[in-house]
Parts: C-alpha cells; sequence; structure tokens
C-alpha cells in the first residue's frame, strides 16, 4: 500500500504515484493508494484538519482502513 507520510496528500494522478504503482505491478504485487482525504494543493500542510473533525479522523485512521477494506472486498 502507498500513502502519503505526513500532511501529503497527493493525488492519485500524480506522476511519481502512477510510477510507483507500475513498479509494484511489474513486481506482481497489486498496489493500493490513498491521499488520506485531502488535496495537498487545495489544502496544504494541516489546514486540512484545521476546525474540520471528520478530516482529522480520515487522516489517522478511517482513509487507510478503507483503502484496505476495499482492496480485500474486490480481491
Amino acid at each position: 500500500m502507498r500513502g502519503n507520510g505526513g500532511y501529503a496528500g497527493h493525488s492519485p494522478d500524480d506522476p511519481g504515484s502512477i510510477r510507483a504503482s507500475e513498479r509494484a505491478v511489474a513486481d506482481g504485487f497489486v498496489p493500493v493508494y490513498t491521499n488520506t482525504g485531502h488535496d495537498r494543493n487545495a489544502e496544504p500542510l494541516g489546514t486540512f484538519a484545521f476546525d474540520d473533525r471528520r478530516k482529522e479522523i480520515d487522516n489517522s485512521f478511517r482513509a487507510v482502513r478503507l483503502t484496505i477494506q476495499d482492496r480485500v472486498d474486490r480481491s
């Protein structure tokens, strides 16, 4: 699984994300990705979570759990 460290929030369409996914597939893995519920360009650093409890929860744990669950359900 690929995700973001810290406040990253990159798009899954980011060229670096696409290259990493292609490498994972070439090595026989099934890649999954999350931006943890925010877009770093629209909401840089920690501003995405300022006064937004839903986004705090998404970033803290919900986004990763749902990403993994979605992949398991599709398998």
